[in-house]
């Protein structure tokens, strides 16, 4: 049988629209993110993940 969500996800919101409204947060986040340059592309970020799941000590990812 499936987890409820709330066991599924660490964060609890008091509300359905607390909830919606953090969504709303990190979306205006990362549509900053992507207005200011701070993007790499999807084969960066796979390539960055495939090293890190080798077990290789990684710095995050820059933003050039």
């Amino acid at each position: 049988m499936a987890e409820r969500a709330e066991q599924q996800y660490p964060m609890i919101f008091e509300s359905h629209e607390a909830r919606l409204q953090w969504e709303r947060e990190r979306l205006a986040e990362a549509d900053a993110d992507i207005a200011a340059g701070r993007v790499i592309s999807g084969q960066e970020a796979i390539d960055w993940l495939d090293r890190w799941a080798a077990g290789e000590e990684l710095e995050e990812p820059t933003f050039d």
